[in-house]
């Protein structure tokens, strides 16, 4: 499954098959769901995708998957590129563990890297994590109103650029991000459950900013269901017959190869008779 990740792919390498549908232009009104969460997910990741991951596939998420197939193949998007964003998941998922889990005392779920997760000296007020293979690091935490209150001026005071810090305030939600001048970003978000506020500050250098992006857009209240494919569906589908195709391919190309060193081991030297 390795040569997904830089075979191209043409309209004339599935004439001999039914893979038609996989050069058709993309229809998200086709994909479950849960589909539309994973793609948006895996979109974040690769930094084309700033939004919530809420599988409602909206003018941010056609913008996304719009941008993510002119960079990787210069093209519009067709129905083939679902397998290689959706494979670019798959790799962060093996190897570092990234699903949602639930928080019980927060009331709270967002993107987690269970394989790839260290956690850090709690302080009075966090439990403190940090990612192993990037610069991720989040603290979770319950707080009172005035608590919560000093971490967002604190958040706001990080801020260095010339444009204004992003803020969200709501009688039970509030947001600050922050970034510093060598790019540093500081994010806080508190949610009022159960009587008091949760509280997730998630911080990165500029170098993991689509990291940083995909756990601040996964941040929701309650618990949210796993990552996962719908068996059979429409994304499982496409990937599928991406990878036959492939496969395909690559054996027409080998069979080819084999068939031009016979012919020239066979053929009569200069000189020969």
């Amino acid at each position: 499954m390795l040569a997904l990740a830089c075979t191209p792919l043409g309209p004339d390498t599935a004439r001999s098959q039914d893979y038609e549908t996989l050069f058709r232009g993309f229809d998200a009104q086709a994909l479950s769901h849960s589909e539309k969460v994973f793609l948006q997910a895996a979109l974040a990741f690769e930094g084309h995708y700033q939004g919530l991951l809420d599988g409602d596939w909206g003018r941010l998420s056609r913008n996304a998957m719009q941008r993510y197939s002119r960079k990787e193949f210069g093209t519009e998007y067709k129905e083939w590129h679902l397998a290689f964003v959706a494979f670019s998941f798959f790799e962060r998922y093996e190897r570092d563990g990234w699903d949602m889990r639930y928080f019980p005392d927060l009331g709270i779920s967002l993107l987690w890297p269970e394989k790839a997760v260290l956690r850090e000296q709690s302080t009075e007020y966090f439990q403190n994590y940090r990612h192993s293979t990037s610069t991720l690091a989040i603290s979770i935490g319950r707080h009172p109103q005035a608590t919560t209150e000093s971490l967002h001026d604190y958040t706001l005071g990080v801020h260095e650029i010339s444009s204004k810090p992003y803020t969200v305030r709501k009688r039970n939600f509030a947001v600050s991000s922050a970034s510093r001048a060598d790019g540093f970003t500081l994010y806080t978000r508190s949610n009022y459950v159960r009587g008091a506020w949760s509280n997730i500050m998630v911080s990165a250098e500029s170098k993991d900013a689509a990291i940083l992006n995909a756990v601040t857009s996964s941040i929701s209240v309650g618990r949210a269901p796993k990552l996962d494919l719908d068996e059979g569906g429409r994304l499982e589908e496409a990937i599928v017959k991406t990878i036959a195709l492939i496969e395909q391919e690559q054996e027409n190309t080998a069979s080819t190869g084999d068939t031009s060193k016979e012919d020239e081991s066979n053929a009569p030297g200069v000189g020969s008779g």
